[in-house]
């Protein structure tokens, strides 16, 4: 019997092993481009790493990956991980570079070691830069050359730090037609007017910076280009200025997708960036009233019923086995039909094991007192690699980022707007604003500056200040280590909820004249499914191969296609075949994200042996 221990004791068990390092985190400092190259140059001197290049951004920069192999000689499963693709989550960096650290010096090859990882830190180097900018500003962006404005030129009017801080935040222009105004209650803050109670707004918002161009506008065209983090394949927007032309039209995101298409062991993606859905996991849509489901126009009028029609899950599956000539019909099958496009919900089937990630990463994070209430992390944008990584791609991708602002619980749900004037946001700006001026060790943080005026070219008198950029999900410096350190630890033992390939029963059974029946029992000893249920409907992931060699088949095929493996269940594989006595076959199962596994029998296996 194989002893199988809980993901959450063979976390804290992983604790206990692990050693604590400068190697495996940050140390006083962010770290830049040339920072996280000159870090991933000391992991590559390790025997078991490989550093490479996998693309090169506009601008010239190395999107360099980091191969750490896993501690067993033989093929091993891949984990891919993305730190950063956003550009706007230097937090993400620190993250991948601290699980770099902690998987290649752990002390026990733990489950950590038992896989091959793909590091990839800075996924968006450019846009990453604006982090470390002598003018700090929003960044995101590569320098691909976008013409924002349609003018024919490009980034000819770039924001400017006015008042000398080193930040670019929010620019109010007096306008007699502005909705703006500072907040009487709290001057830090500019907030809409109210004309119900009598406020009449004075300011229209910009951001920092003059009219370069003598357009009119302000800082319509900067530098840079399109934020990669919105260019992969799934829910892609065409011809939007952050997004991109087409999908994979940058060279980020077209590296990315060429390294991961190259490589099938993948059977894991971690994006460590803005989005978690791991603490915001995702749900089944409830039907609609009465538990019927609706099928769209295309759809109604294939199947023959009156678009609009509601329908029962049982009477769905009658028209679609009806509709395909199958014999059976499953509710997953269902499901594609209710969808006009590409599949944008978890598929129902995944949620189990995905809901057993989540619940298994919070209780990780409670125990460290890592999960108070907090601003919540942003959600996936169109185009991002976690939904292609789990859409398209087929295989578990979970997103996880590791700050955002602490918020006090709510107190009273019932206020109302009237007593409530400042959004969740803006109230925790306010809140750890204070609390940063009352405690030195977070005082590199900032969050709101104060109002400043400053005189334009055109003597207009403009106020400066306001939000400052990363306030909202970078933490001050001193908590970078304590923030990563336990959620970092968790992220490392996921790949034991991989698929786990074995055999189960073998029986070869004698039918005379050196004639034997073979029964194999492909197990998945993982908790998770092989494909998800995803997976199966992209088609992208490969089914396990059972191959037989050493032997004559008489029924049956030499390289038997198994398409799905349940978890922790199997699936059964049979032939008839002619053996000499004494003769030995060899039975192999492999797929590439599984690894290959070999049993040999013979016939001096007395009839019917297991």
């Amino acid at each position: 019997m194989v002893l199988r221990i809980s993901p959450v004791l063979s976390f804290l068990l992983l604790v206990l092993i692990l050693p604590q390092a400068s190697w495996a985190g940050t140390d006083d400092a962010w770290h830049s481009n040339k920072d996280i190259h000159t870090r991933l140059k000391d992991f590559g001197q390790s025997k078991r790493t490989t550093l490479e290049s996998i693309g090169t951004t506009a601008s010239g920069a190395q999107m360099n990956l980091l191969t750490i192999h896993p501690v067993q000689s033989h093929e091993r499963p891949g984990v891919l991980v993305i730190g950063n693709m956003s550009g706007l989550s230097p937090l993400g960096s620190e993250a991948a570079l601290r699980l770099a650290g902690d998987i290649l010096y752990a002390d026990s090859p733990s489950d950590m070691g038992s896989v091959r990882w793909y590091i990839l830190p800075a996924a968006n180097p450019d846009g990453a830069a604006a982090f470390f900018a002598k003018a700090r500003h929003k960044g995101g962006l590569n320098l691909a050359s976008v013409d924002e404005d349609r003018d024919g030129e490009f980034g000819e009017d770039p924001p400017e730090d006015l008042n000398g801080d080193g930040l670019i935040t929010t620019m109010l222009v007096p306008d007699a037609a502005g909705s703006w105004m500072i907040s009487e209650e709290e001057p830090l803050l500019a907030v809409k007017a109210d004309p119900a109670v009598g406020q009449r707004g004075l300011y229209r918002k910009e951001t920092e910076g003059i009219d370069n161009d003598g357009d009119g506008l302000f800082n319509e065209d900067g530098p840079g280009g399109v934020n990669p983090g919105r260019n992969f394949p799934h829910r892609f927007v065409h011809w939007t200025n952050a997004g991109g032309r087409w999908a994979a039209d940058q060279l980020e995101s077209r590296a990315i997708l060429e390294f991961a298409y190259g490589h099938p062991d993948i059977g894991m993606i971690l994006v460590l960036d803005r989005a978690n859905n791991l603490r915001h996991l995702p749900v089944l849509d409830e039907p609609s009233k009465g538990g019927k489901y609706s099928l769209p126009e295309r759809w109604a009028g294939a199947l023959g019923v009156p678009p609009g029609k509601p329908f029962s899950m049982d009477q769905l599956k009658e028209l679609v086995q009806e509709f395909t000539g199958q014999k059976e019909v499953s509710e997953r099958q269902v499901r594609t039909y209710l969808e006009e496009d590409a599949a944008t919900k978890v598929d129902p089937e995944d949620l189990g094991w995905w809901h057993a990630v989540g619940a298994d990463y919070s209780e990780i994070l409670e125990k460290a007192g890592l999960n108070g209430e907090r601003l919540p992390s942003a959600k996936s944008t169109v185009g991002s690699v976690e939904e292609w990584g789990y859409f398209q791609f087929g295989v578990p991708t979970f997103a996880v980022d590791f700050w955002t602002l602490p918020m006090e619980a709510e107190v009273d749900s019932t206020e109302t707007a009237e007593e409530k004037p400042f959004s969740d946001k803006q109230r925790a700006l306010l809140d750890y604003g204070l609390e940063a001026q009352e405690n030195t060790k977070l005082n590199d943080w900032r969050g709101l500056q104060a109002w400043e005026k400053v005189k334009l070219p055109d003597d207009t008198t403009v106020l400066v200040g306001g939000q400052v950029p990363y306030a909202t999900t970078t933490p001050p410096v001193a908590l970078v280590n304590s923030l990563l350190a336990t959620p970092v630890r968790a992220l490392a033992s996921l790949p034991q909820w991989l698929p786990e390939l074995k055999f189960g029963t073998m029986e070869l059974t004698p039918k005379g004249a050196n004639v034997y029946e073979l029964n194999v029992w492909v197990e998945n000893a993982g908790p998770i499914p092989y494909p998800t249920a995803q997976g199966s409907r992209t088609r992208r992931v490969p089914p396990v191969v059972v191959t037989l060699s050493g032997v004559e088949i008489l029924e049956g095929r030499p390289r038997a296609m198994v398409d799905h493996l349940p978890a922790h269940g199997s699936a059964k594989v049979r032939w008839l075949i002619r053996l000499k006595p004494g003769a030995k076959l060899d039975v192999t199962a492999e797929a590439p994200s599984l690894g290959s596994i070999t049993k040999s029998l013979n016939t001096q296996t007395k009839g019917g042996q297991k």
